[in-house]
């Protein structure tokens, strides 16, 4: 299961209890730069955090690969590296507005 969404505070915290033990993640600390640090996704944000927990909720023995995608391209990009690794479900950022 894929995570795109803006914000994922406090996820760090959660993982082995809320969450999966592990959680692959594509960070992005500038537009076309990110880590896999799971911490650089840790903007203050919690929304992807909570759809996390209850997407883990629903279907515990998922894989999970979380994104927080500056720009339209690495949004793209994030769903590309997504697919790539066999995840074939993707929650999109929601739109704000």
């Amino acid at each position: 299961m894929g995570i795109i969404d803006g914000g994922f505070g406090g996820i760090d915290a959660l993982l082995g209890s809320d969450l999966p033990a592990s959680v692959r993640a594509r960070c992005y600390t500038s537009v076309g730069s990110f880590t896999s640090n799971l911490a650089d996704c840790d903007d203050g944000e919690t929304h992807g955090t909570a759809v996390a927990e209850a997407v883990f909720d629903m279907a515990p023995g998922i894989d999970l690969y979380v994104a927080d995608p500056i720009s339209a391209l690495d949004e793209q990009r994030t769903v590309t590296w997504m697919t790539r690794n066999g995840i074939r479900i993707i929650t999109p950022r929601s739109s704000r507005g």
